[in-house]
């Protein structure tokens, strides 16, 4: 069961990194719409291009400073964000609410806008972060852990 305590680390992580993200994933969207149907790129756009792939890389610190800003573990904010967002599909009439905790569909329901936000439900692109931080997070043990998921790890 998700708490509410994790609700608003898992917010305040995914927004902090956010805030550092968000200006490359907008350059990187306009670079590709430039890109579009082009057979050619200019050597700016290829650099823009190397730059952004720079970047990419540069998330994983961003996102370990917002974890610890947080202190959240990897595995607990990929847990977290999973349980909110299938939460949050449970209670879109979907059907799928059976198995979910009360809890966590009355939190879902709290926080139905901020989880929209985060699901890419809204349009909004921070469901990037959540999906860097399963990218990045699944190299590390403790995250399949905290998933509960360690067994692959043949102990």
């Amino acid at each position: 069961v998700v708490t509410d305590d994790q609700v608003q680390r898992f917010f305040a992580a995914t927004e902090a990194a956010w805030q550092e993200i968000e200006p490359w994933a907008n350059e990187l969207r306009d670079l590709s719409e430039r890109l579009e149907g082009r057979e050619n790129p200019s050597v700016s756009d290829v650099l823009a291009g190397v730059q952004n792939v720079g970047r990419f890389a540069e998330s994983r610190t961003v996102l370990a400073r917002a974890l610890e800003q947080s202190r959240m573990s990897s595995g607990e904010f990929i847990w977290t964000g999973l349980s909110l967002t299938r939460a949050h599909t449970g209670l879109s009439g979907s059907g799928q609410a059976s198995g979910i905790p009360a809890e966590n569909l009355a939190l879902a329901e709290r926080y139905r806008e901020e989880i929209a936000a985060i699901s890419g439900d809204s349009g909004a692109d921070r469901v990037a972060i959540l999906g860097l931080a399963a990218m990045w997070g699944m190299a590390d043990e403790n995250t399949w852990r905290a998933l509960g998921l360690d067994t692959l790890y043949g102990r």
